[in-house]
């Protein structure tokens, strides 16, 4: 087996990528290229927050009018928001919202960043677009919100490290700021529901 190493970079359409060559080739590399980092993301975009279906039974189900925010995430790298996803168990019905707060401090949601219009969900994954996409920064901190008009349909599994806010002032769409960040359980939770980013 040829051992390989990364010694060149080409440009192609614009768009810087890794090459992968022989060892034997690196004298030729040498006289064409220049080895340089590359500071693009190596996907068009990327997701946070918990991608998981969660499981009927082994986590907890919530009535209507619950305006949730679950974390906190980190965010791996520069990325603008392009939508949001929530899952919802089978037979839902009424109108849901979801979005992405910024964090009031490690561990308690804060302002509302960007949001989904109101949509009317079907079992499983909901994805939507959002209504503005905003950069957010390597390293900060976000939690995922949604609100539903949907008895018993989003679900969410016992994961520890993380934390389910639940704020039940019945409001029908997410609030501007998280009021009331109340845990909904003495253990901790959670939703199934992500964010999609573009690369920057």
């Amino acid at each position: 087996m040829k051992r390989l190493s990364r010694v060149c970079f080409i440009l192609a359409l614009g768009i810087w990528v890794w090459v992968e060559a022989p060892s034997s080739a690196r004298a030729e590399c040498a006289t064409g290229y220049t080895s340089v980092p590359v500071p693009l993301c190596v996907k068009n975009t990327f997701t946070v927050g918990y991608t998981t279906i969660p499981t009927a039974g082994s986590g907890n189900s919530y009535t209507a009018g619950y305006n949730f925010a679950n974390g906190p995430y980190t965010m791996p790298q520069d990325g603008t928001i392009q939508s949001c996803s929530v899952w919802l168990a089978a037979s839902p019905s009424g109108l849901m919202q979801c979005g992405i707060y910024a964090a009031a401090s490690m561990s308690q949601p804060g302002m509302l960043i960007a949001k989904s219009a109101q949509f009317t969900p079907v079992a499983g994954w909901n994805t939507v677009p959002t209504t503005t996409n905003p950069l957010v920064t390597n390293g900060s901190t976000i939690f995922m919100g949604a609100i539903d008009t949907v008895s018993n349909a989003t679900l969410a599994d016992a994961n520890a490290g993380f934390n389910l806010y639940g704020d039940n002032d019945s409001e029908t769409t997410l609030q501007t700021t998280f009021l009331n960040p109340a845990h909904l359980d003495a253990s901790t939770f959670q939703l199934g529901a992500y964010a999609t980013f573009d690369c920057q």
